[in-house]
């Protein structure tokens, strides 16, 4: 009787944990908790993280389709990479309510919180720093310290004709 029992149990712990494995290899993006070497095998350039808001996406090169607000968070052209002093790294995504307003809670971040890049086997960790407005009419003029190397996060502000602008400055890279 004993015996049968426990045969149930291990095959219903053995299930559980199949379905777990299952579960966790279909995940779109990479379990990058103590991870964060971005796979250069794969077609995405970087990950962009919040962690405060829980957010963590890939972001793609600029000539992929995918590099859109229409389906993703957008790396904006002008550009530099993590990697450039005194560069700037620029992305731009909608707010709002639909599947692709990956920037809709972005407004919740404080002064001081961590804004997260991974490329080219890095982790660049930047420090949010400040916000401004600016009218919505396809020309942004970004106020931030030249001589730091920065991150800018771009959406538009809701209710409104304007976009709002959040500089963050490079505090630490890891290999």
């Amino acid at each position: 009787m004993y015996r049968k029992l426990i045969i149930i149990f291990l095959i219903v712990i053995t299930n559980i944990l199949c379905l777990s494995i299952i579960n966790n290899n279909t995940s779109v993006e990479p379990n990058i908790e103590d991870e964060y070497i971005v796979d250069n095998s794969r077609d995405y350039l970087g990950i962009i993280e919040i962690p405060k808001l829980k957010l963590r996406r890939f972001f793609y090169g600029f000539d992929d389709e995918r590099n859109t607000v229409e389906k993703n968070i957008m790396l904006i052209e002008k550009s530099n990479m993590p990697d450039k002093e005194n560069g700037n790294i620029i992305f731009a995504s909608h707010r709002g309510n639909s599947k692709v307003a990956f920037f809709d809670k972005l407004h919740l971040i404080e002064v001081g919180d961590e804004i997260i890049i991974y490329y080219n086997n890095r982790k660049y960790i930047y420090c949010y720093n400040n916000r401004y407005d600016v009218p919505k009419n396809g020309h942004i003029r970004i106020v931030r310290d030249l001589n730091k190397t920065a991150l800018t996060l771009i959406t538009c502000k809701k209710g409104t004709n304007k976009q709002t602008v959040f500089v963050a400055y490079l505090t630490d890279n890891i290999l």
